[in-house]
């Protein structure tokens, strides 16, 4: 079974590869600030906070 494509982008692309591709930036991205030392802003499910990931992994959550 031959999966619709979209032609949203120029070139069409499969609901799956848009999904991989963004998600490659995305982590691409998080990367690039975790080694310029930035803090990454997330979001924790268990408890459902905001938080910032500092560059030594520690958390500091963000209370809004």
């Amino acid at each position: 079974m031959q999966t619709k494509k979209h032609a949203v982008f120029g070139k069409e692309y499969t609901p799956t590869e848009i999904t991989e591709a963004f998600e490659s930036a995305v982590l691409e991205e998080i990367c690039k600030h975790q080694k310029q030392g930035d803090p990454i802003a997330r979001y924790d499910i268990m408890s459902n906070r905001a938080y910032m990931e500092l560059p030594d992994g520690t958390r500091e959550y963000l209370d809004v």
